[in-house]
């Protein structure tokens, strides 16, 4: 077959795509080397090269081998670049190169993700391009690889590219969409910004699926990474950060536990410049003091500028280095203090309908004394807690906590009251049960009751069963006409606070509607015959057996005590 030949170093490649390596590496190349006494050892195996040959002679070489023969080759030459050549900067590239499934001129294969002939996972080349560029910062920065803008795209779904700032919008090689919704929220409607909402809501969700157990392994070498090139400060915001996006229980343990680290390292660090600055500093009075057996000329200076200038200047720099021993030292503390609330947090973000998380939230808040922030969790929750997805507990707690620290911690009556009202009257959070809603107007009522307000209460009491409520609101307000807990509020707060009509009035109103129970029966005709209402006391008794019939269980328990009440008052001598 016909041949043409390349001007590449000599190399030859026939029509049908067979590699010619041999002619390219042994002759003239090789002879030169000889010639020049570079190294008389020949290529054993495929991973094992003259150790003698110049390395930016080697590296040409290999780059060309991967570049117009095996583009699969750039594994091992990245493997090489770290191990023995110390080019953690073109390591770095070349392992970006991977992960985006480019070709050496920059193009994408387009034939999904990067298959290793070393059998190399996707974590695994993730995992090695996070080590070279956490350990050699500046090295990767000067190679052109943006590592803060990789980690960051990728920890928000955008396509990664080499080249360039390290991002391009567009694409899919890493499995991320990019979230580029700017253009369509200009000028969009209310709709459109709910969908918006929804979408990029789904969104990060599918992004936090695909990095699996990666997002916390990022986060901490992104911080690494401006640790070790100094920049503190940004590491401490890169933390910070973090902690406020990360989802998992298993990713905050990773995230916080290097934090931690990261803040004894600073203070360690801190104590011993100290010690050396004390020890540095002893060594100049030993210095001084020698000086001054040796002669008396600086006698005469001391005594007209005085050793408490310098003993000033020295106080001066022992109180600054003290000062940030203490802050780092009160970082590190408040740290530590803070993760009950950040551990919280996360939970939250992994179920934000967790009712219980809400409620330790709060709690935690008023063990730290913060019962401002305690309160505004709790109102925070009711805003983001929905009664169709609320487990671990009853959305009406959440009501009834803030209450608590309206009432009796911060001693803000009108606080709660407003609150109850708002919930109750004006149907600002939509409950799922009716039961949820009741109990916060009995919270409402016996709140009234505190406060000694008996007519506000009792007014309060009669409204929430009038079903005047439920009229145009939710289906848990009309179904309050129908709790139970409302009525029997509404019984005892009549018997107690209102007059005997009004009273009859609730029971005639509850056995009409056909909510009373065989107590409510016993407990009116009781109430009539305390009264001396002795007729209408049985007249209960009958519209109690006309609800309660045979073979109920409580038509038992009415004909006994109908029976006996009306033989104690009549002896037998009326049927």
């Amino acid at each position: 077959s016909s041949s043409s030949s390349g001007g590449d170093g000599g190399l030859s490649v026939t029509r049908k795509g067979i590699h010619k390596v041999k002619y390219g590496f042994e002759s003239p190349l090789v002879a030169e080397w000889r010639k020049r006494g570079w190294g008389c050892g020949q290529l054993q195996s495929e991973n094992e090269y003259i150790p003698t040959v110049p390395t930016e002679t080697a590296l040409r070489i290999l780059r060309r081998y991967a570049q117009c023969f095996d583009t699969t080759f750039r594994e091992d030459l990245a493997t090489l670049c770290i191990t023995r050549y110390e080019r953690f900067g073109e390591a770095a590239s070349l392992l970006l190169q991977l992960l985006n499934n480019e070709q050496p001129d920059g193009n994408s294969s387009g034939g999904g993700a990067f298959l290793s002939p070393n059998g190399t996972t996707r974590h695994e080349l993730w995992l090695r391009f996070a080590d070279v560029c956490t350990a050699h910062p500046t090295e990767a920065k000067v190679a052109g690889v943006d590592f803060d803008g990789i980690i960051r795209a990728v920890l928000k779904g955008q396509d990664v590219r080499s080249g360039g700032s390290g991002i391009a919008a567009g694409g899919n090689n890493l499995g991320f969409e990019v979230f580029d919704n700017t253009s369509k929220a200009f000028g969009a409607s209310e709709d459109d910004k709910q969908q918006q909402t929804k979408e990029a809501t789904n969104k990060s969700q599918a992004v936090n699926h695909r990095l699996g157990e990666m997002e916390g392994t990022l986060w901490t070498r992104l911080a690494e990474y401006h640790v070790r090139a100094g920049d503190f400060e940004l590491a401490r915001s890169v933390y910070e950060e973090a902690l406020d996006a990360i989802t998992r229980v298993r990713d905050f343990s990773l995230v916080f536990d290097a934090y931690v680290r990261f803040e004894e390292g600073v203070i360690e660090a801190l104590m011993e410049l100290m010690e050396d600055e004390d020890e540095e500093g002893d060594e100049d009075e030993m210095k001084d003091d020698k000086g001054d057996s040796m002669g008396d000329e600086n006698d005469d200076l001391d005594i007209l500028l005085g050793d408490h200038v310098n003993n000033a200047v020295a106080a001066d720099e022992n109180a600054g280095a003290s000062a940030d021993v203490e802050l780092a030292i009160s970082r590190a503390e408040h740290l530590t203090s803070r993760r009950p609330l950040l551990l919280n947090r996360v939970l939250l973000r992994q179920n934000p309908h967790n009712v219980g998380e809400w409620i330790k939230r709060s709690e935690l808040y008023n063990d730290l004394g913060e019962v401002d922030l305690a309160a505004a969790a709790l109102e925070e929750s009711l805003k983001t807690v929905s009664s169709r997805k609320a487990v671990n507990g009853s959305p009406s707690t959440l009501v009834l906590t803030l209450v608590d620290i309206y009432e009796n911690q911060q001693k803000n009556v009108d606080a709660a009251r407003n609150l109850l009202e708002r919930i109750c009257s004006k149907n600002e959070y939509e409950f799922q049960d009716s039961e949820d809603l009741a109990q916060c107007h009995a919270a409402w009522v016996e709140l009234e009751l505190r406060q000694e307000n008996w007519d506000m209460s009792l007014e309060l009491a009669r409204r929430a069963v009038s079903g005047n409520i439920g009229r145009k609101g939710s289906k848990a307000a009309r179904g309050l006409s129908r709790s139970l807990r409302l009525w029997n509020l509404l019984f005892d707060m009549e018997e107690s606070l209102g007059t005997i009509q009004t009273t009859k009035d609730a029971y005639d109103r509850a056995l009409e509607w056909k909510v009373a129970t065989p107590s409510h029966v016993l407990n009116y005709a009781s109430f009539l015959k305390e009264k001396k209402y002795f007729e209408e006391s049985f007249a209960a008794y009958e519209r109690g057996l006309g609800l309660f019939q045979f073979p109920h269980a409580g038509a038992t328990l009415l004909w006994k005590n109908y029976l006996t009440d009306f033989l104690e008052r009549y002896g037998g001598s009326k049927t």
